[in-house]
């Protein structure tokens, strides 16, 4: 299900005078693709992931999505509930809050936390609570996964898993995802298209579809493209 953004319009009241963040976005998320957008702090890319979420309203312009569109959201934060388990937080985000058990099971084997159905948020680490919080979005079978920097606040080698075990989720569902980072070397390994806001406009979009999974992030093509996104946030400061 691709997603087109129209002319897209955002602005927030602050202390009492209209601040603009997006102004005239255009964006066409394609089905099945993984979408990064990078950008300086205060360029749109949240807000742009919260209107998606149908967290924001939008002030104008256009959003084109197919009928019943579904998002699942991951935030910075796994925000679980902490007086239920694993197998618990992730069957409340099923329809109805119910999933079959082999269902969870599935999900808590594909984010790599197989035995760990039966423990509490307080007793897993960081990482494996984001772990969670990927699979609770999955629960909620979404067409797009909609991902606020979720390996942010995670260690070199656990990010570092998180992001190859996206690649397999995304292979193995075939679902879109929208993933705002602000690191470019996690953008120019997993994204099929990796988009620069600047000023709440699309500054820069870069079709990487050619280029081959999994990628060597201390190649020769990711520095030549990382130089190329550096260069236009230079260019646009």
């Amino acid at each position: 299900m691709a997603i087109e953004l129209r002319d897209l319009h955002k602005s927030f009241l602050v202390s009492g005078r209209t601040r603009p963040v997006l102004r005239g976005l255009n964006l066409t998320l394609r089905e099945g693709e993984i979408t990064a957008v990078v950008g300086r702090s205060g360029c749109g890319k949240t807000t742009l992931l919260r209107i998606l979420a149908g967290l924001e309203p939008w002030d104008a312009g256009e959003i084109a999505a197919p009928a019943g569109v579904r998002m699942g959201m991951v935030f910075q934060e796994a925000r679980l509930m902490p007086w239920l388990n694993v197998r618990a937080n992730i069957a409340f985000s099923g329809r109805n809050g119910r999933m079959a058990p082999e269902r969870v099971q599935e999900l808590i084997t594909r984010v790599g936390l197989s035995g760990y159905g039966g423990a509490y948020p307080a007793q897993l680490s960081g990482g494996m609570r984001q772990r969670v919080s990927l699979a609770r979005a999955l629960a909620y079978e979404p067409d797009w996964l909609l991902m606020d920097e979720p390996f942010s606040a995670l260690d070199y080698f656990t990010r570092a898993d998180m992001q190859k075990e996206l690649l397999e989720i995304q292979r193995a569902e075939r679902r879109g995802i929208l993933l705002v980072t602000h690191n470019l070397d996690e953008a120019l390994f997993l994204a099929d298209q990796v988009v620069l806001l600047q000023d709440g406009r699309v500054a820069q979009a870069c079709d990487l579809r050619m280029w081959q999974k999994p990628r060597d992030p201390v190649s020769r093509e990711a520095a030549a493209w990382k130089r190329k996104l550096l260069d236009c946030m230079e260019e646009t400061r």
